[in-house]
């Protein structure tokens, strides 16, 4: 159900006790509820943040440790600074509540003077086992890489780290290197969950700009692991990964309960589909707009909308199962982001899911402007 607190973009609360929150700056709750311009510096910033999170999670009956995932979208100026956020987060959830993180750094948070922009789901089923691809060395790194617990596997952003013999990280030198090792990686934790690459039904690729020119190339691996059943993907190109020698991060969603069903909106042949259903959850990888001529970024807004409009139709359901919506707007477009908003809203009839939008530095095609995703829970209405 949609809770009507009347700032109602801020979460949607599911019928599996999970709360899906909008991405949240030092001064927003929400995409359209900037209070003022951010400010002060990057750990200052996070703990206004996790205050602003906290506030909304007590709303759904939830605190910040039932936190089983948390996105970091950066401003690039304050990665040097990252550690802040990460003792901000020690502190405020202990060693043993870590949640799952993906961190990166992208173009623009929109919000002014913004340095943080934290999204994040909330389960408290979630929370029961740890899953290490690398126990002996993982155990170390300042989040967990990956909780299970309920119905959804809660991995971490997956980079291609490795350890020699005394611990020392590892690094392939160039992405199809990388993207093999962050799946060899993968394929440990969904085995210890009982799970396999089927049950992986959402993908998030964020590229950096040297790695992104191998990406057809990395496909390839990912067709490898994944077979005939890939998940719905979604590949952005951002500013920079807070792994040094890291070209890609992944995130990835694993569904534990139900059948599967492939969903797209064509016929036509392509290396994963638009959509992945599981049980009851939904989930859409990138949307963009078919037609590029018009370079109106309301009008490419509202085709990506669509698009997910027709999917959840074939899933058996409509706009308002949405939890989650992410929209990507590309540098060149990021200063249209009220039309953007505006496509948002009229869609939703004022009424979104957790909405969180950030300015990325380029998607697939130049002429792309947006780019969105979504998750569905058909359960909810």
């Amino acid at each position: 159900m949609l809770l009507p607190i009347g700032e109602n973009d801020l979460y949607k609360y599911d019928n599996l006790g999970v709360a899906w929150v909008s991405g949240i700056t030092a001064e927003s709750q929400g995409i359209a509820h900037t209070s003022g311009v951010c400010s002060g510096d990057l750990e200052e910033q996070t703990k206004k943040a996790y205050k602003n999170l906290e506030l909304v999670l007590s709303r759904t009956g939830h605190t910040l440790k039932d936190i089983t995932k948390i996105i970091y979208y950066i401003d690039p100026r304050a990665v040097p600074a990252f550690n802040q956020a990460i003792g901000v987060r020690a502190e405020l959830f202990g060693i043993d509540q870590l949640p799952a993180v993906t961190a990166v750094a992208v173009h623009s948070l929109i919000d002014k003077g913004a340095l943080v922009k934290i999204e994040a789901i909330a389960d408290r089923n979630g929370k029961k086992t740890v899953h290490y691809p690398d126990q002996r060395n993982d155990w170390k790194l300042p989040y967990k890489p990956c909780w299970d617990g309920g119905n959804v596997l809660w991995v971490a952003g997956l980079v291609a780290r490795s350890y020699d013999s005394l611990g020392v990280p590892l690094w392939p030198s160039n992405l199809v290197g990388q993207t093999e090792a962050i799946y060899r990686r993968a394929e440990i934790m969904l085995s210890r969950a009982g799970l396999q690459f089927s049950d992986v039904v959402n993908l998030v690729d964020y590229v950096v700009p040297e790695g992104y020119k191998d990406y057809q190339q990395a496909n390839q691996v990912r067709k490898k692991y994944f077979k005939d059943q890939p998940p719905a993907c979604t590949t952005v190109v951002v500013d920079k990964l807070l792994a040094d020698d890291a070209l890609v991060e992944t995130d990835m969603f694993a569904v534990r309960d139900g059948n599967r069903v492939d969903i797209s909106l064509t016929s036509t042949s392509s290396i994963s589909p638009d959509g992945v259903k599981k049980g009851s959850l939904v989930f859409i990888g990138g949307q963009v707009a078919s037609d590029l001529s018009p370079k109106d970024t309301k009008v490419q807004a509202t085709e990506c909308l669509n698009n997910i409009d027709g999917l959840l139709e074939q899933a058996g359901g409509n706009k308002q199962n949405i939890t989650r919506l992410v929209a990507y707007i590309s540098e060149q477009a990021f200063g249209d982001y009220d039309e953007v908003l505006g496509a948002i809203e009229h869609y939703f009839s004022g009424s979104p899911p957790s909405v969180t939008a950030v300015a990325v530095q380029n998607l697939s095609d130049p002429n792309q402007n947006i780019m969105m995703n979504a998750v569905a829970d058909l359960s909810t209405d």
